[in-house]
């Protein structure tokens, strides 16, 4: 083995334990550290297992034949000392494959990409991770969240909308947004609930533009969007006309600024909607 494949191997081993052994060392500079020296030695030159011989034990010595002289100043016959000690020669080659073996091991995890070795959160697992700058690109979040805006996280998108997820409590919520423009409701629902069957979001088939609606959408069809206990993001699937996306324990959140921030049903939300539209939901507004 060559010096420059030990040092190697060295820091591989000092590396990993940043990268595994403490939290959010996947998402450190280590990590970053990590991958460099894994693909430097897949390049190094592999120690070939082949190349060591495995030797029988040898037979013991007949009974009468010449023997190693015991008495001090007689010099051994020179056939005896090309065996001499074959236990001993036997455990350096066990030890050389132990050496052997270690380093196909070192070859078979280079090989294998550091973002396959590191499972992405699943879940409320989501909120365990420490907040990015990706999850606190909502404009006006730490307004409309208030208390509640160091729980925000990104889901990702699909067909089109962002998602972000956030606790009310023990309560999960789902914020679905094309633009900046869509408002700042979100849908929540128990924890018992998310932990059954997720929090859905329902997207009409006219809600969807053109670029971003998915082949082969018939209009009175629509998409759901779902985030789940077993969701890495936010996950999307089609939904014929008599399916419903709201369960029976969802509930509506709306920042302090509209309705007074209390939480609403999806009915009395549904409901409240409506009345803002006519002439005496005027003298309700705050």
């Amino acid at each position: 083995m060559t010096d420059d494949r030990s040092d190697l191997e060295a820091r591989a081993v000092a590396l990993r334990r940043v990268v595994y052994g403490t939290p959010d060392g996947y998402a450190s500079a280590a990590a970053d550290e990590l991958v460099e020296v894994e693909a430097a030695l897949s390049r190094e030159p592999k120690p070939v297992a082949g190349a060591v011989e495995w030797f029988e034990p040898e037979a013991p010595a007949e009974r009468g034949a010449p023997q190693e002289s015991e008495e001090p100043g007689v010099d051994a016959p020179a056939d005896d000392e090309a065996s001499a000690r074959p236990a001993d020669a036997r455990r350096r080659r066990r030890r050389v494959l132990v050496g052997v073996g270690a380093a196909v091991v070192v070859v078979a995890l280079a090989s294998v990409p550091l973002r396959d070795l590191v499972d992405p959160p699943k879940g409320l697992e989501i909120f365990e991770q420490p907040q990015s700058e990706d999850d606190t690109g909502l404009l006006g979040y730490a307004t409309a969240l208030g208390m509640r805006s160091d729980t925000l996280r990104t889901l990702g998108s699909a067909v089109g909308y962002e998602a972000w997820t956030f606790r009310d409590g023990e309560d999960v919520c789902l914020i679905v947004q094309r633009d900046s423009r869509s408002g700042w409701g979100a849908g929540c629902v128990e924890r018992s609930e998310f932990e059954a069957r997720g929090i859905r979001q329902l997207i009409t088939y006219d809600e969807l533009s053109g670029s971003a609606r998915p082949a082969g959408l018939t209009p009175g069809e629509s998409i759901e969007l779902r985030f789940g206990p077993d969701s890495t993001g936010i996950e999307w699937t089609v939904i014929e006309p008599e399916q419903t996306a709201a369960g029976a324990s969802r509930r509506v959140w709306v920042p302090p600024f509209e309705f007074g921030g209390a939480p609403l049903t999806y009915e009395e939300w549904w409901s409240r909607t409506t009345w803002s539209r006519s002439a005496e939901f005027t003298d309700h507004w705050p």
